[in-house]
């Protein structure tokens, strides 16, 4: 799905957007504080800021984002629950801002630092900057996902492989797949206006 200059220039403004919504979200997530609340503020700084969370009501999803706890790796459903001291959370938010969609998550501990949850989230934005540096022009997918699959084992960590990264812009979910996983010269050739 190629996109045009102005799509992607909107795209651009809808991840300013994404990026400064993730980053209040995260100031506010302090132990004791009931995801619901999480979930209704993200839905009023998106209003402030004439966007939608796009995940809400997609395929049934009663959220405004995604917010998984510890061992969860996705698509946690943000109710029902309290953060606790120490948790690592992922705030997984999608947003649609002049019909165009834009997707980012961030991970963060909350309270108590824990060594070993940091180092994960360390490995893992390692693993995002490698995989970010191989989507150029003329590369495909599998160096992508090769890549991150390298950094990630030699770290000593393994990759989720049942769920992957995916276009984003028209829709949620757009063709192409971008796993975690893969081998270099294989997959889709990348092209410019891409978005992933």
């Amino acid at each position: 799905m190629i996109k045009s200059k102005k799509e992607i220039e909107i795209m651009r403004q809808g991840g300013k957007i994404l990026r400064k919504t993730l980053k209040k979200l995260k100031e506010v997530s302090k132990t004791g504080v009931e995801y619901s609340y999480i979930n209704d503020l993200c839905a009023k700084l998106l209003k402030k800021e004439n966007a939608k969370p796009a995940a809400y009501g997609y395929n049934g999803f009663p959220g405004n984002l995604c917010i998984s706890r510890n061992d969860e790796i996705v698509h946690g459903i943000p109710f029902k629950k309290i953060i606790q001291d120490g948790d690592l959370l992922t705030y997984d938010l999608i947003i649609e801002y002049k019909g165009m969609f834009t997707d980012s998550s961030i991970s963060f501990v909350c309270g108590e630092k824990n060594k070993t949850k940091e180092k994960i989230i360390e490995i893992c934005r390692q693993c995002l900057d490698i995989g970010i540096g191989k989507a150029k022009i003329g590369n495909r997918i599998g160096d992508i996902g090769s890549a991150i699959q390298k950094h990630a084992e030699k770290k000593g960590y393994s990759v989720v492989r049942n769920l992957v990264g995916h276009g984003v812009g028209y829709s949620i979910h757009e063709d192409i797949s971008v796993p975690n996983y893969g081998r270099k010269g294989t997959g889709k050739k990348l092209k410019e206006g891409m978005t992933l």
